[in-house]
């Protein structure tokens, strides 16, 4: 009787570590007789992505039948350009404008972050959860995501047309004391929305040419270098 139930305690835990669920070997024992077709359920319900279950096929261990998505939670994955990477955070809010639906956003929360830059794309990789009830949102389709950031107090900014970058050094052209017009380095830091954080260089209420600055440095490299010289081209503006 020992050896029988031991038997059976086996037997049982085998059939449903192979999907088999318990009120079906209940109905079995009931019945006195296993059926020669025997259903296997899913472990989730889902829309089939893909199929490998054909007729006469033979499965090994820790093949699929099939490949189930549960759409009703949809992943987002976004590329962060590694120059903003250190912006993003898990557990940041995003907006998401579909392509599919124009004027609708989706609001989602990053909950994974790439360890690794890709080399290629020189882009991060981040995943956000987007909620997906009606099931509009499909996988495949593209959508363009903004994360709002909060920097620490209130930086200094000027428009990204300002900035002359030679690859070597950031230059902003600006207008001294003596009316003159003059080229600055300056120490650029986040970018966002047509606007340069400026680390360095330059000051609050210094006025600097957002305009026709690319005429002021030709001019200047072609009589020789970044000298002061006067000019009344470009517009200066206060920043």
């Amino acid at each position: 009787k020992n050896e029988f139930s031991e038997l059976y305690t086996k037997a049982r835990e085998k059939l449903i570590l192979w999907g088999i669920r318990p009120s079906q070997i209940n109905r079995w024992i009931k019945k006195g007789r296993v059926p020669r077709n025997v259903t296997i359920h899913a472990g989730a319900s889902g829309v089939v992505r893909k199929r490998n279950a054909v007729a006469g096929k033979y499965f090994k261990e820790g093949q699929n039948y099939f490949e189930l998505s549960d759409l009703s939670q949809v992943w987002v994955e976004m590329d962060v350009y590694e120059h903003d990477s250190n912006l993003v955070k898990i557990g940041q809010s995003v907006s998401l404008d579909f392509v599919a639906t124009p004027g609708h956003s989706k609001t989602g929360e990053i909950d994974f972050i790439s360890p690794t830059i890709d080399d290629k794309t020189r882009t991060l990789k981040v995943r956000a959860t987007i909620p997906n009830a009606d099931g509009t949102l499909k996988p495949g389709m593209l959508a363009q995501g903004a994360i709002g950031v909060t920097l620490d107090g209130l930086p200094l900014v000027v428009p990204t047309s300002a900035i002359i970058d030679s690859g070597k050094r950031k230059v902003v052209w600006m207008k001294n004391k003596a009316n003159k017009y003059m080229a600055k380095t300056v120490q650029t830091g986040f970018q966002s929305d047509g606007y340069v954080e400026i680390i360095d260089g330059i000051k609050e209420g210094d006025q600097i040419v957002i305009e026709g600055n690319f005429l002021l440095d030709a001019q200047a490299q072609f009589f020789g270098g970044h000298e002061e010289f006067n000019s009344s081209d470009g517009q200066k503006h206060n920043h």
